[in-house]
């Protein structure tokens, strides 16, 4: 008896073949169990319990097949398991039953083996083999994939999938065996990006499909591009940073800036985390050019060609008005004469346009003058009949929302016959037998200049005067050989334009030294300086220049010494609380002029300074100062009366000494008259007045008409005179006694009306001057000299003095002395 049964198995997998074992009677058992495949006479498995029970019973397995077959008796029926099972193993297999009474039982299985295809190849259209991750594709490109399945039993069916919706099943098997399946997807778009394609192939309903994928990768063009805020108006020359964002771009877009078709640096881009989008940071600053041009954010995809996106602004740049001042187009500038009409015109670039203009002259602000001939109208000036006054640098300005714009100034060139250039030496000093160059200077346009000279000379006038000219300059020389050979030069020019109209003018006079200063004032007077100002005199026909001496009274030594072209004085760095001799001279190439002596004091350094306002603040503790003070006043001033009752009575015994000598008195005014007397100066003493009070007063200067007196008072050969008291110690005689210069120091104070002399001071009287010069050049002393007492005078060169012989060892010729400690007789 057989049975036929059919069982599918798949390679590489396990299979189960039946066989019925089970006895056609109950007490009946199996014997024998033995497989065989095919027509192999050897089986491929047995079981022997003919002498033993089926359970214990000994499995034998065939060569080909014993590690891969099994043969299990629990199921119902028996099973052969084939593991592994490969082609080889496909085939009849047939099962014989021995039983121990009842006949042999026979059963024949087909194993049907089918052949799961291998994993199907993925390739585009030129034959690339894809795997995994494919791409990138730009978006919009046509995607093509070929899956290819070749072997399997029986052939596969290959399909296209995206996720689990099915794309194509459609399939073709080539000539070779192989099974292909082609899918196109047409303009990749966005939702494409890293879509998952796969590939299956499968020849049956119990094992897994073999499958093949791939991952899309795409590039997105960017989808937008904006620069923030919006086209605005920007100011010139201003930095302004302007943002430019783009999104959806993959990769991150390329944002790039354009004015025109200029490409702009100076940009700073950032990406998002997630690379979607970017942004673009310009710092950008417009010039006036850029006004009306277009400025570009370009975002793009390098990848994807055509990618490019543009945001554009058309620019209003704001600007200060630039303008450029011209004359009128029929003007020639190089042939503008006096009187002609004269326009000129500003050209203005601006934006926004200008809300005020104006012109200035030299820096001066213009306004119209219809009388004047200047006449503005908008952005024009209008100059009628102009004259060498008007010619200088002209600019116009102009003003918007942005700032005020001015021009380059125009230089407006007039030609104009010569006149005199203004402050040139027009006096000039010379001896006799000097050769006098005399410098004639015109301010002419054109500058190619001619000189005619004429002099005047006592009542003649002489056109055939020596000159040179080189230019706008001429020189001409002259030599005075008498007295009568001074006079006037008269010097005039004249060029294309015409004859100088006012000639220039110049004296030649007799040269010599210069007046001494006048009004001279002592000013903000400290602890360590002084100001002196004075007026210059007569320069004596030449350049001068004047000398301070500042000499020290305590220490007898020049303390200062300064020169300068005009009479003002700043002194510092002196010590405080110290009396100074104050010398000042003018000089000239002929000589110096008479000093002029002044006495000052700088302030202690206890001394308030008045110049600060300071006032006192009254508090308790300067209110008990102030009492202590006033208890300190009433004790001195008993000490004083004390002191001065002392004096009085020591000068009452030394007034019969002075009457002795009144004679001597009296010489000594006949010498001052009929001898060679000096300068004198009288200062008031300063415990007498304030220094702020008593230098305000100008020292009077007695002039002298002694010839000598230059060599006298100023030597040529040595230095200006010293005012303080020479030493004592000096042993040289006096070799011309007559050369002594005197000066009252003290204030001149009035004793009593008892004096037998003239009394010639009233009561109070502080200052005691030499009087004017008389006819013969002499200087009368006043008698009221002699009523004095407490006082310093000069000493005349009297042989018979007997205080001039007791000091004339101390005194040197030609120098200038104080003589202190003497007394006029009364």
């Amino acid at each position: 008896m057989k049975t036929v049964t059919s069982v599918l198995g798949i390679t590489g997998s396990k299979v189960a073949l039946p066989c019925n074992i089970t006895p056609p009677v109950q007490d009946d058992a199996v014997a024998l169990i033995l497989w065989y495949k095919d027509d192999i006479t050897k089986p491929i498995y047995s079981v022997d319990a003919r002498k033993t029970s089926i359970d214990q019973a000994r499995h034998v397995t065939g060569h080909a097949v014993s590690s891969r077959v099994s043969l299990s008796l629990d199921d119902t029926p028996s099973m052969l398991y084939l593991e592994n099972l490969t082609e080889e193993d496909e085939g009849e297999y047939r099962c014989r039953v021995d039983f121990r009474r009842a006949r042999s039982r026979n059963g024949i299985v087909f194993l049907q083996l089918v052949v799961p295809p291998k994993k199907p190849i993925i390739t585009d259209q030129n034959g690339e083999i894809l795997e995994s991750l494919i791409g990138p594709y730009n978006e919009g490109d046509n995607l093509h994939l070929i899956c290819e399945a070749e072997e399997g039993k029986p052939l596969p069916s290959v399909t296209w999938w995206r996720e689990s919706v099915l794309l194509d099943d459609t399939y073709t098997v080539t000539p070779h065996g192989v099974v292909r399946n082609e899918l196109e997807i047409l303009s990749l778009k966005r939702h494409d990006l890293m879509a998952v394609f796969t590939c299956q192939a499968s020849n049956n309903n119990f094992s897994q499909p073999a499958v093949a994928a791939v991952t899309v990768d795409m590039n997105f063009r960017p989808i937008s591009v904006k620069m923030e805020g919006g086209p605005r108006p920007m100011s010139a020359e201003k930095p302004v940073d302007i943002v430019c964002k783009s999104a959806g771009s993959k990769p991150p877009a390329v944002i790039s800036w354009w004015m025109g078709s200029t490409r702009l640096k100076h940009n700073k881009d950032t990406v998002s985390a997630d690379g979607n989008f970017t942004s673009s940071v310009l710092t950008f600053r417009p010039s006036i050019d850029d006004n009306g041009k277009q400025l570009t954010c370009r975002a793009e995809n390098p990848l994807i060609a055509g990618s490019a996106l543009d945001d554009t602004w058309d620019l209003e740049i704001h600007y200060v008005p630039q303008l450029v001042l011209r004359l009128g187009s029929k003007l020639r500038h190089f042939r503008i004469q006096e009187g002609n009409d004269v326009y000129m015109e500003c050209d203005i670039r601006a934006n926004p346009w200008v809300t005020e203009i104006g012109w200035t002259f030299e820096g001066r602000e213009l306004h119209t003058n219809v009388s004047a001939g200047l006449i503005i109208s908008n952005q024009s000036l209008v100059l009628q009949r102009v004259q060498r006054t008007n010619r200088g640098h002209y600019t116009c300005s102009a003003s918007n929302s942005e700032g005020i714009g001015e021009s380059k100034p125009l230089y407006l060139s007039i030609q104009y016959s010569p006149v005199c250039v203004p402050g040139q030496k027009i006096l000039y000093g010379a001896t006799r037998h000097e050769e006098v160059k005399v410098v004639c200077e015109v301010d002419a346009d054109p500058t190619d200049v001619s000189f005619h000279w004429s002099f005047n000379k006592s009542g003649e006038n002489i056109e055939d005067v020596p000159f040179v000219s080189e230019g706008t300059r001429s020189t001409a020389t002259v030599t005075a050989k008498t007295d009568y050979d001074y006079g006037t030069l008269t010097c005039t020019g004249s060029n294309s334009v015409g004859l100088q109209k006012e000639p220039c003018v110049y004296t030649v006079i007799t040269a010599g030294p210069p007046d001494p200063v006048q009004n001279c004032t002592l000013m903000n007077i400290t602890q360590h300086s002084f100001r002196l100002e004075c007026t210059e005199g007569s320069n004596g026909g030449l350049r001068q220049h004047f000398v301070m001496e500042v000499h020290d009274t305590q220490l007898h030594r020049l303390r200062a010494n300064h020169t300068s072209d005009s009479p003002v004085f700043q002194v510092r760095d002196l010590p405080p609380d110290t009396g100074f001799v104050v010398v000042v001279y003018a000089a000239n190439a002929k000589g110096r002029s008479q000093a002029v002596v002044l006495r000052v004091n700088t302030q202690n350094n206890k001394q308030p300074d008045h110049r600060k306002g300071s006032r006192w603040q009254l508090t308790s503790q300067v209110m008990v100062v102030i009492l202590s003070a006033v208890v300190l006043v009433i004790l001195l001033t008993g000490i004083a009366v004390i002191l001065i009752r002392k004096t009085r009575r020591r000068m009452h015994d030394q007034k019969r000494h002075m009457k002795r000598n009144c004679k001597t008195s009296e010489a000594l005014l006949k010498n001052g008259k009929e001898g060679n007397p000096d300068m004198c100066i009288i200062v008031p003493d300063e415990d007498e007045k304030p220094p702020e009070i008593a230098y305000q007063n100008p020292p009077e200067v007695i002039t002298m008409t002694n010839p000598y007196i230059d060599d006298l008072y100023c030597p040529r050969e040595t230095k200006p005179p010293s005012p303080y008291l020479s030493d004592y110690d000096k042993e040289e005689p006096i070799r011309r006694r007559d050369n002594v210069l005197v000066r009252l120091q003290h204030s001149l104070t009035r004793r009593k009306r008892s004096c037998d002399a003239d009394r010639g001071l009233d009561e109070g009287s502080q200052l005691q001057t030499f009087g004017t010069l008389d006819k013969k050049g002499g200087v009368s002393l006043p008698t009221s000299i002699s009523q004095h007492q407490s006082m310093e005078t000069m000493i005349a060169d009297d042989p018979h003095n007997r205080w001039f012989s007791d000091v004339q060892s101390g005194l040197e010729p030609e120098r200038v002395h104080i003589v202190t400690g003497m007394t006029t007789p009364c």
